[in-house]
């Protein structure tokens, strides 16, 4: 637990602790790169299980809203945007099949979900980013969005 106050301080330098209308602050939890616990366990993520994961706030101030957008980074398994099946040959058949099998079949999900989001909207793997992969590859439509 920490106070926003406290994280307020460290995102200034110290220089500012009290929020205004206004500020904002990213937070960023790498949960897959860690020192080993007890249990040897390096990597949050891998270890999850849904509903494992759990975020709460306690506001006790005059805070009149808090919002939270908790998004699944993969900066470095991003190569190729539409390599679904991550095997490093770019967006072909193999990751159509891959992208329709875990969407619609129960097929394994991609290994990096940032390589999923075919649209680059940050929402993805979903129906949208399938379409944008069945015209990129079929009817000559805009290629996949950079890695962000």
């Amino acid at each position: 637990g920490m106070s926003m106050n406290t994280l307020r301080s460290i995102a200034t330098g110290g220089s500012d602790s009290l929020w205004t209308a206004g500020d904002t602050m990213t937070l960023c939890l790498e949960l897959d790169n860690l020192p080993p616990n007890s249990a040897g366990i390096t990597n949050v993520m891998a270890a999850l299980h849904d509903g494992d994961f759990d975020v709460k706030f306690q506001d006790d101030t005059e805070v009149d809203w808090l919002e939270l957008r908790v998004r699944l980074c993969c900066q470095s398994c991003c190569n190729i945007v539409g390599d679904i099946n991550h095997n490093g040959a770019g967006p072909d058949i193999a990751d159509l099949v891959y992208l329709v099998a875990f969407m619609f079949g129960n097929g394994p999900p991609p290994p990096c979900l940032e390589e999923a989001d075919i649209n680059g909207d940050g929402s993805g793997p979903d129906v949208a980013d399938l379409v944008h992969l069945v015209v990129y590859m079929f009817q000559g439509g805009p290629p996949p969005a950079p890695c962000q």
